[in-house]
């Protein structure tokens, strides 16, 4: 697919010089809607969620390796081609270094524990991104959670930085790959917040006992 791309437009630049102004025109246009017509991710996170994930259920300190992240996330195309998710994929900028997050399939039982938040999640497993296997178009995004867990880091590190830079990697089902770089700000307005067309809402508790 690369090659015929190369080749098209190699035979469109001979075109342009030998027909002139007129066919620089058609060049120049034919480049526009060939870029217009790729797919184009972003995304926009409204809220997101840190906390502890252990293997070992005796090892409860928020020191401890073993981290998750929870991504309430809608994802758009603003590109004319279609594109149908296969996996997503999540690196986490920590200090000078990436560290490369597990996709983690949510369950509809899953618990979270915390001192610091109510969460509530509607049906969390019919809203799994990794799921997720309709087109992502210009006028139908995408809207859900992702989950991804990493064993090297506490959440202790995490919460320790007022910013995380994050790339979040879309493979379609073609294999191509389709990078989103973002930025997670950690003080997060602690409001009581509700997403409904995530079906997801959480309040903070410090202070209470």
């Amino acid at each position: 697919m690369e090659k015929n791309n190369n080749t098209l437009a190699i035979i469109a630049l001979i075109v342009a010089v030998l027909g002139g102004l007129p066919g620089i025109v058609s060049t120049i246009s034919y480049f526009q809607e060939r870029a217009k017509s790729h797919p184009k991710l972003s995304a926009s996170i409204p809220s997101f969620m840190t906390g502890s994930f252990f293997k070992d259920k005796d090892a409860r300190s928020p020191d401890a390796p073993g981290c998750h992240i929870l991504l309430t996330l809608t994802i758009t195309n603003s590109g004319d081609t279609p594109i149908i998710p296969e996996i997503f994929d999540l690196k986490c900028k920590v200090g000078n270094r990436w560290y490369k997050f597990e996709r983690f399939l949510i369950k509809d039982d899953i618990e979270w524990h915390s001192e610091m938040q109510k969460i509530s999640l509607e049906k969390p497993s019919q809203k799994d991104l990794q799921r997720y296997k309709k087109p992502i178009t210009n006028i139908e995004p995408a809207y859900g959670f992702l989950m991804f867990i990493n064993e090297e880091l506490s959440v202790s590190e995490l919460r320790k930085i007022e910013s995380i830079p994050i790339q979040l990697t879309c493979e379609d089902i073609f294999k191509k790959k389709h990078e989103i770089k973002l930025e997670l700000p950690l003080n997060q307005d602690q409001q009581p917040t509700i997403y409904p067309k995530h079906g997801v809402s959480w309040e903070y508790i410090y202070g209470e006992k």
